[in-house]
């Protein structure tokens, strides 16, 4: 009897210590898998007024996965303007950029609230810098008092490992 028992457990053992190696391998894989698809998005948002005079800087950088959006918030006292972006992983150095801007405009002399909303699509390559108008550009910069800009950088979470990387093996 006593031997059964200790067969039985020798092979619950055994048994038990090859799950741990398979389960951790997977989940070795997953977080291989979650670092391949992960973004550092690094915005810069300013509002400007005329040409060049910037008279408010924001900047923030957040942490996403393929496909997962990041959202920015700009309150104002007559304006809101939401920036969602969402950065696609389309291959080695290849991102599919979205970027969808909502604002909501009010003003005294108006009694209601006037919604614009804008979707720009565009391929970008790891590190490239993006300027996004959500209220779009003037054709007449006399007449705009400001205008918001939002700068967007999006780099794959290895991409500092990956060109240390490459710059050593092209010194070699």
């Amino acid at each position: 009897m006593k031997k059964r028992y200790l067969i039985f457990l020798l092979v619950t053992f055994i048994f038990l210590s090859l799950n741990v190696n398979i389960f951790s391998q997977n989940l070795n894989d997953i977080f291989k898998k979650l670092e391949e698809s992960a973004f550092k998005v690094n915005i810069i948002a300013r509002v400007k007024e005329g040409e060049d005079v910037s008279v408010w800087n924001m900047e923030v950088s957040k942490f996403t996965i393929s496909g997962k959006t990041v959202n920015v918030r700009l309150v104002g006292d007559n304006i809101v303007v939401q920036a969602n972006i969402t950065p696609y992983n389309k291959g080695k150095n290849k991102i599919f950029l979205v970027a969808q801007g909502q604002v909501w405009l009010s003003s005294p002399d108006q009694e209601g609230i006037k919604y614009l909303s804008t979707l720009q699509s565009l391929p970008v390559t790891p590190g490239e810098k993006v300027i996004f108008y959500p209220l779009g550009v003037s054709r007449e910069p006399a007449k705009t008092p400001f205008t918001i800009e939002i700068e967007i950088q999006v780099v794959p979470y290895n991409y500092e490992e990956e060109k240390s990387t490459e710059d050593d093996s092209s010194t070699r």
